[in-house]
């Protein structure tokens, strides 16, 4: 907080919020190489002006800035092996992620007049979303049993194919 004038403040504030989590996707039939790990990571910015106008008005502006980003990353990049009812091997083949810019620009202003009080404002939001998260891009080799794998004879195979890059504007 920072005192501009008497009646008038400014304030200014920080937030850091990040975690991560390792050996996500074992277990069951998973076998340790599908491991993958994720890390994300949010940054706020914010910076406020309030005080009174007058007698019977009082005025809050702020402008905050948005930062976060996720990122995924698998332990081993190989293709899956998938044998039901038995175990499934072979990379998590997760890569990239979401990465966000967001800016919000508010200002508030309260008239109060006895009992009663008015509220009117302004609020603007813009973002910019880019993602280029990928899953399945080397390709799964799903057999019915434990015989077909020995063989050698998948009954199925999908893969993700394309760029996986997305960007937009709000």
């Amino acid at each position: 907080h920072y005192a501009l004038t008497l009646d008038q403040t400014l304030r200014f504030g920080y937030n850091l919020s990040r975690f991560t989590a390792d050996n996500l996707g074992v277990g069951g039939y998973d076998l340790p190489d599908r491991a993958y790990g994720n890390e994300n990571s949010q940054h706020n910015v914010r910076v406020q002006h309030y005080g009174p106008i007058g007698r019977r008005a009082f005025s809050r502006s702020r402008v905050q800035l948005f930062l976060m980003d996720s990122d995924t990353r698998a332990t081993t990049n190989t293709p899956t092996l998938r044998v039901n009812d038995a175990f499934t091997s072979g990379g998590a083949q997760l890569s990239g992620g979401e990465h966000a810019r967001r800016v919000n620009l508010g200002s508030d202003l309260d008239y109060v007049r006895g009992r009663h009080s008015i509220r009117s404002g302004l609020a603007l939001d813009t973002a910019f979303v880019h993602s280029d998260s990928a899953a399945n891009y080397l390709g799964t080799y799903t057999f019915d049993s434990l015989d077909a794998f020995n063989a050698g004879q998948p009954t199925n195979y999908t893969k993700r194919v394309g760029d996986p890059r997305l960007s937009y504007r709000v």
